[in-house]
């Protein structure tokens, strides 16, 4: 393996994606050899920054792809074909949803990543390294703090509602109400039956369309519709969800990365059966590795 490698992941959108990108660099680059994030799709998002540097994540942050990122192979395209040589060999970009072994594999070279990577067959074995590095660093706001002692001191469930970019969103729609629904029937019979006591069972509902979530999600059980934090402190519900016991999660990457990065051994995690909106021959869209084998689908 070369010395001095460097190792670059670019973020493909959104704040939550970063998550993805950063244990993607957990590979080693090697002795003498630098990995760092690219946060330059930030700079033409009108919706959301990069709110990375609220945590704790040690690789260095910074824009633009480098000069290599997309030389070109010196090698013909005559000949390249025939050795299924890449065009540009310092270029590795994910294909499809999923779990790619060959994205897995240590670069011999510098190298430029680029795609979501979500499924945690890319990161599981840095798993507690990743709960450090995602602590957050930030001081919580008063408000914020007085929650996270409520979630701490019962048995609490977040629940996680995605609608406002989803709505025009041809490959993500907001789950039914349906699902909310059983999600709750089921987790509430799965912490009876483990002895969890009625009367310590709280939902902490989290929602980019809190006024919906509060005109159709009413749980008969005590819940908070968590309401102080608004897109640019979405640091702060991350926090405050990952620290709840359990998770009814949405099909979204952020209530997945604070289920995921939950670290009591006893959690309880409900996803979306169906987390895409796929056309016949759609090959990009899966998510056959998505969910974790311990969370239930509904």
């Amino acid at each position: 393996m070369a010395k001095g490698k460097i190792i670059v992941i670019v973020f493909s959108e959104g704040w939550e994606t970063s998550c993805s990108n950063t244990p993607s660099s957990s590979r080693s680059p090697g002795k003498g050899g630098k990995a760092r994030l690219e946060a330059s799709s930030y700079e033409h998002d009108d919706k959301r920054v990069c709110e990375l540097h609220h945590f704790r994540v040690s690789l260095p942050i910074e824009g633009g792809p480098p000069p290599w990122a997309f030389r070109k192979s010196r090698i013909p395209a005559c000949l390249r074909s025939l050795f299924a040589a890449p065009k540009y060999p310092h270029f590795r970009e994910e294909k499809r949803h999923g779990f790619d072994p060959g994205l897995a594999a240590p670069p011999r070279r510098h190298t430029y990543f680029k795609g979501y990577f979500q499924t945690e067959q890319y990161f599981l074995h840095c798993r507690e390294q990743l709960c450090r590095e995602f602590r957050l660093k930030t001081p919580l706001t008063p408000e914020n703090a007085r929650i996270l002692e409520d979630i701490r001191s019962c048995c609490s469930i977040s629940l996680h509602i995605r609608r406002t970019d989803y709505l025009s969103n041809p490959y993500l729609s907001p789950p039914p109400l349906e699902y909310y629904l059983r999600s709750m029937a089921e987790m509430e019979g799965r912490l009876r039956a483990a002895g969890a006591p009625q009367e310590s069972l709280r939902y902490f509902i989290f929602s980019d369309d809190i006024e919906w979530a509060r005109q159709n999600l009413r749980p008969a059980l005590p819940h908070v519709h968590v309401d102080i934090n608004d897109g640019g402190t979405g640091y702060f519900d991350l926090e405050l969800m990952r620290n709840c016991r359990h998770h009814i999660i949405a099909n979204s990457t952020f209530s997945w990365w604070a289920a995921w990065l939950n670290e009591h051994a006893e959690k309880i995690v409900i996803a979306p059966r169906i987390w895409f909106n796929r056309e016949e021959g759609d090959r990009y869209h899966t998510d056959d590795a998505l969910i974790p084998g311990s969370w239930l689908r509904i």
